[in-house]
Parts: structure tokens; sequence; C-alpha cells
């Protein structure tokens, strides 16, 4: 039972990153949202885990629409974890990496849940428009 603990905290961490906003996406381009916050609080920060810790130990100190964008990125992902923990389980097993699990729901795209395929096409077409 504890493997499969782990692979399912494993896979809902890789969903979270691959179809969430990343923080590369929050602070990179014109318009991320916290480009301006990563600019003068994180300027040595240069990958994507050095963007996320830096942004989180400035929390108090970021802009409203730089929380707002972070908190909208978690809402998405506790939404993607609680609509495909099933699907998960039941089609990825074996998965053990983020990446093996980002492949395993790629590949079994076509026997996901609605709800999980729902809130899956719902994150790509949010994260397309920004």
């Amino acid at each position: 039972m504890r493997p499969r603990m782990t692979a399912t905290r494993l896979l809902l961490g890789a969903v979270g990153l691959a179809l969430a906003l990343p923080a590369a996406a929050l602070a990179r381009g014109p318009r991320g949202a916290c480009a301006q916050d990563v600019a003068a609080l994180c300027p040595q920060a240069t990958t994507r885990q050095e963007i996320r810790q830096c942004l989180a130990e400035h929390e108090n100190d970021l802009s409203d629409a730089c929380l707002a964008a972070r908190q909208e990125a978690r809402d998405l992902r506790i939404a993607v974890r609680d609509a495909c923990q099933a699907d998960v389980q039941a089609l990825c097993p074996d998965a053990q990496t983020p990446r093996a699990f980002r492949r395993c729901l790629y590949e079994h795209r076509d026997q996901l849940s609605d709800p999980c395929q729902q809130i899956l096409d719902t994150v790509r077409s949010h994260w397309r428009r920004h």
C-alpha cells in the first residue's frame, strides 16, 4: 500500500506541474502575472524550482496579480488531483516519475473518466489563453 501512496503523490504533483501554471509561466514573458515580482524579488533565480522557492519566500511581498495567479494555479492543481486520482491509480499504477505520469495520462487519454478529461481540457484551454 505504501508504494501506491508514493506513486499517487508523485502523480498528483506531476499532473499539477504539467498542467497547472508552472512557476516559469507565472514569471516569464511580458504577460506573466509574476514577471515584475520575479524581476524585483528574485533576479538571481533562473530555474523553475528557484523561481517557485523565491516566490514562496517572498509571499508577503508579491503583487496582487501574482498572488491571484498563484492561487489560481493551486486551485487548478487541486481540481486536477480530485478529478483524476482514480484514473491515475487505475491506468498508471507503475508510473514513478512526473514524466511517466504525464506520458501515461496522454497515452490513455481516450480512457480517462469524464471528470478527469473535462478538468484537463479546462486547464489546457485556460493556459492557452494566458
